[in-house]
């Protein structure tokens, strides 16, 4: 009976020492993973495979890297990782994936799935794809638009999402008087026809077009432009035109430009451009007694000017003098086209006009596309004597002191406000001008008469008539 006992507890004691090492080791490491066949998306790449969490809760993620990677040196793999995911648990092999974005298209990339859990790490083996050019998304253009119009020019604007392409996005606006003029491609730019750029295959050689520009890369919208006058484009004024902006995904190229279809076209828009005005004389006036100053609003339209001034030496010596002197000025000038009014100037005694005794009347005459406008500054009278004697052709200034400029002061040639002020025979569009002094006071004459009796005048290369009578 002893002996029977003593046998049993041998064999439970053998029993015992099995199955103590079998549950100490009953954790394994997961089984071995293995990558799938990946899957292309509409917004990158979903990276697939398969593991076995071998009965243990086991969580994964994916490895993957472009091959040759300079930072991933040693033998084991190396390279970007997805988020982890899991717990995985049961003993059968499972599914598992994970997306990802921003791949260049047309690149070939290695990938791997790693699975760990409590018992040990484990890879599988190489798996490759190269994502297909299909995969980059062609630029979107969200908005166009057009500002600064005026008579002759315009600014052509849009906003476009070059939807994360590596070199960002090439545009080019289209202006047409009509719809069926657009063309499907990207054409020559008018700088380009005679450079090497115009043979690529990618532009229309046989029609001129407006500058090519790039966007730079990213996954938002980007404003861009186009001033036209800048380019040499000049519209006509109370003109609808049409345009729109197409663009492409830019690639570099032997050249140093390209770009890859498909081309996405914006949608077809207008604007007017304004009508043609004259210009606005806005004020006259006559300072220092050698200076005839203007300012003049171009209404945006580039413009010429030039002064124009009469005299009368004989007004003071009684009735019945109606000698009129017209006097040579210099040639005017020319203004930008802008909506700010523009000051201008002539000083008289530069122009090698001396002043005598008498009366002068004075003026500007603008014009530009739009038509001519002429304004009178009115009449003014010179100094009756310099304070110091003046170099030879030249017109003393008047006392250094706080006296005000002389005024205006009217006479038949001044232009009406509405406020009473007379208006110039025969004129057109003109500016108001004040013939109430400066600062407050009357009109006075200062100082004693010009020693010179009588009106001289230096030859000038232009007669500029006066359009005042």
């Amino acid at each position: 009976m002893r002996v029977r006992v003593r046998y049993l507890i041998a064999a439970v004691g053998v029993l015992l020492l099995v199955a103590l090492p079998a549950t100490a080791g009953a954790a394994s490491p997961p089984g071995e993973p293995k990558t799938e066949p990946v899957e292309f998306t509409s917004t990158g790449v979903k990276l697939k495979g398969a593991l076995n969490p071998e009965g243990v809760p086991t969580y994964y993620y994916f490895m993957y890297a472009q091959p040759g990677d300079e930072e991933c040196a040693g033998p084991l793999p190396c390279g970007a990782t997805t988020p982890r995911g899991g717990p995985l648990e049961g003993s059968v092999p499972q599914a598992v994936s994970a997306e990802v974005t921003g791949l260049r298209p047309g690149q070939t990339y290695i990938y791997w799935l790693f699975a760990e859990n409590e018992a040990g790490k484990r890879h599988s083996s190489e798996g490759q794809f190269t994502v297909p050019t299909a995969v980059a998304e062609a630029p979107v253009i969200e908005s166009e638009s057009v500002v600064h119009v005026t008579a002759t020019g315009a600014r052509l604007a849009a906003v476009i999402n070059p939807e994360d392409a590596e070199k960002g996005a090439s545009y080019q606006f289209q202006l047409v008087a009509n719809p069926s003029e657009y063309i499907s491609e990207f054409a020559c730019p008018s700088a380009w026809k005679h450079t090497s750029l115009c043979l690529l295959g990618d532009l229309d050689a046989s029609a001129e077009g407006l500058p090519i520009d790039e966007t730079g890369p990213g996954v938002e919208g980007q404003a861009v432009g186009l001033n036209l006058t800048h380019v040499g484009v000049k519209l006509e004024p109370g003109t609808t035109y049409h345009y729109r902006v197409i663009a492409a995904r830019s690639k570099l190229t032997e050249d140093g430009f390209g770009f890859e279809g498909p081309i996405v076209y914006g949608s077809d828009e207008t604007f007017t451009t304004l009508p043609a005005k004259a210009p606005v004389i806005e004020s006259v006036r006559v300072s220092h007694l050698t200076k005839t100053d203007a300012t003049i609003d171009t209404e945006g339209l580039e413009t010429e000017y030039a002064f124009h001034m009469i005299s009368s030496p004989c007004s003071k010596k009684g009735a019945g003098c109606e000698l009129i002197v017209p006097i040579e000025l210099p040639c005017g000038g020319k203004l930008f086209g802008s909506f700010v009014p523009q000051t201008v100037s002539l000083d008289l005694n530069s122009a090698g006009v001396e002043l005598g005794e008498g009366e002068y009347i004075f003026g500007v005459t603008a014009s530009n596309e739009g038509g001519e406008t002429t304004a009178s500054g009115g009449m003014f009278e010179a100094l009756e004597e310099p304070v110091a004697e003046p170099l030879k052709h030249t017109v003393a200034p008047g006392p250094v002191s706080n006296e005000p400029e002389v005024p205006l002061t009217g006479g038949q040639h001044s232009t009406s406000d509405g406020g009473g002020s007379p208006a110039p025979a025969g004129g057109s569009t003109s500016a108001a001008v004040s013939s109430k002094p400066a600062h407050g006071k009357p009109s006075t004459k200062h100082g004693k008469r010009h020693k010179h009796k009588h009106h001289h005048t230096k030859a000038a290369k232009h007669l500029v008539e006066s359009k005042k009578r």
